[in-house]
């Protein structure tokens, strides 16, 4: 998201690392549709064509979710997404079955995809006027897994069982093998967006003005001493996940729902303090939260002791 990352700089060096672009959802370029020529002799009028030939969006840009799936259902806090055939409901009603693609394909390229599509178009014998096909490919959504999540983190894992044991400087540690390229080159062109690192470049200068302006000048007889303050800079990132919807799903049982009482805990813990000679004292040249203000500031569509920690959260953002 453009909001978090800095995505023109992604796209500008994506291809050369092999790596997919980032771009926003656009139906008139990721749907298509094949004109079959003849129909066994039917006839086309122009009223029906027209609406053959309606642009039939795969994604839902309202719903964040393939068009189709039923949104009360996946969104009902009780469902472990994980665990929920997503995949095998892509497709599977009226007007959308065009949308379904065979898991594990990979035919992925645009013109390979069309291809496929015309092929499918020419042996279609129950298809009026157009064959619809979409460049989409869904990645995730099987039982029992969140699939790409499980994939990072089995490859995570085979590198831990190749590491090789040593010992440095007396102390033991793993010697681990080189990232895989893929993530290497991810990790080289993902960084923060424009806004976010103005904040934190801001914060760093600001601290280290800070530092110098607060050095102090000491006179011993004839002898004259400089002390430096050197205060590294503390930033803080914060994902806080009070959105509404999250805390109506299940694992938020196992999070802080109240966002002032996060605050709260925040302000009391040892590790955000620093020791100087006057005592302990909390600072941070920026806090950064992570969270969906837009959610957050809702009004509360709950009632009783979750609907007040809704309103509460909109309050103390």
């Amino acid at each position: 998201h453009e909001l978090l990352f800095d995505v023109d700089y992604w796209n500008s060096r994506a291809e050369s690392k092999g790596l997919p672009l980032l771009v926003d959802y656009d139906p008139n370029v990721l749907e298509g549709i094949i004109e079959i020529e003849n129909i066994g002799g039917s006839s086309r009028n122009e009223t029906e064509m027209v609406k053959a030939k309606e642009v039939l969006p795969c994604w839902n840009e309202t719903s964040s979710l393939y068009s189709g799936l039923d949104e009360a259902v996946l969104r009902n806090p009780g469902v472990n997404l994980r665990k929920t055939p997503t995949w095998s409901w892509i497709g599977q009603n009226e007007p959308y079955r065009h949308c379904c693609r065979t898991f594990g394909t990979p035919e992925n390229s645009p013109s390979t995809i069309k291809e496929e599509a015309t092929n499918q178009a020419n042996n279609a014998t129950n298809t009026k006027f157009i064959y619809r096909f979409t460049h989409l490919i869904p990645h995730g959504g099987l039982r029992s897994s969140g699939r790409l999540w499980w994939e990072y983190s089995g490859m995570q894992n085979k590198r831990n069982q190749a590491s090789v044991p040593t010992i440095i400087n007396g102390e033991f540690m793993k010697i681990h093998p080189e990232h895989h390229p893929v993530e290497r080159a991810m990790y080289e062109l993902l960084r923060p967006s424009k806004q976010i690192r103005l904040a934190y470049e801001t914060a760093i200068r600001t601290a280290l003005q800070r530092n110098n302006t607060t050095n102090t000048m000491h006179h011993n007889h004839d002898r004259e001493t400089t002390t430096t303050n050197n205060e590294a800079p503390r930033l803080l990132a914060l994902h806080p996940r009070v959105e509404q919807d999250m805390l109506t799903h299940w694992c938020s049982k196992f999070m802080e729902k109240n966002l002032s009482r996060v605050f709260e805990r925040m302000e009391s813990f040892p590790p955000f303090f620093e020791q100087n000679t006057n005592g302990s004292k909390y600072r941070m040249d920026l806090v950064f939260i992570a969270v969906s203000k837009a959610l957050i500031a809702q009004k509360a569509k709950r009632g009783g002791e979750l609907g007040d920690i809704m309103d509460g959260n909109r309050v103390a953002l």
